[in-house]
């Protein structure tokens, strides 16, 4: 069920809810300088996304290897991957990490 709250500038995806990385969002999660991506808001407990180990607070800077910008990146790039796995790559505190999500159940 991926859901849209165009006004808000908020994008689900598998269990992953994610806004745009504005410098106020930087400051708040502590993320480095030069970050670049959207913020996870929230993981739905149970999702594909949740298993893998994706947390809020991450920054999303990657799907299957293609930068993630903007949360229309996101969309577009969760989109095409329906029914596959993706190739998730976040920052978190500062660290890059590369996470597997599955297609949800």
């Amino acid at each position: 069920n991926d859901e849209d709250n165009e006004n808000s500038g908020n994008a689900s995806a598998r269990g992953i809810t994610v806004q745009p990385l504005t410098p106020d969002i930087a400051d708040q999660i502590n993320a480095p300088k030069n970050a670049h991506g959207v913020v996870v808001t929230d993981v739905d407990p149970g999702s594909s996304a949740a298993d893998s180990g994706v947390g809020q607070g991450d920054i999303i800077t990657g799907v299957d290897r293609k930068p993630v910008g903007a949360v229309q990146d996101f969309k577009r790039l969760m989109n095409a991957a329906q029914g596959k796995s993706v190739l998730v790559t976040v920052n978190r505190g500062g660290q890059t990490a590369f996470l597997v999500v599955q297609p949800n159940k």
